[in-house]
């Protein structure tokens, strides 16, 4: 089962050593990067996801804004489409709204 928090990486993508990750030149709030990527995943016709990561989760199951920044930046967003499960995942970017800006970006070229 995926599990939102903590952290569930899928297994068959390799990681980003800690070393080789990058401060980005995205200029977004946690909060908007997150809700804009739910909003993406609902366009592109993809439902139920689940945002997992090391921040803890609010009541309705999505990574709180305010959150302390945890030692793991990475993301990974599970979805279904069309019945067949997807999952993107990064963790190039030094902060974890970062990572996510990153999916939601990839996932707009997805639906395009």
């Amino acid at each position: 089962m995926i599990e939102a928090y903590p952290l569930h990486w899928p297994e068959h993508q390799p990681r980003t050593p800690t070393s080789r990750r990058q401060r980005s030149r995205f200029d977004t709030s946690f909060g908007l990067a997150r809700d804009c990527l739910i909003d993406e995943i609902e366009r592109m016709g993809g439902t139920t996801p689940i945002i997992s990561s090391d921040i803890p989760l609010r009541r309705d199951g999505l990574p709180y804004a305010n959150h302390r920044t945890p030692e793991d930046s990475g993301v990974a967003v599970y979805f279904q489409y069309y019945g067949a499960p997807v999952c993107f995942a990064c963790d190039k970017w030094d902060l974890i709204k970062d990572n996510i800006q990153a999916i939601r970006k990839l996932s707009k070229l997805c639906a395009a």
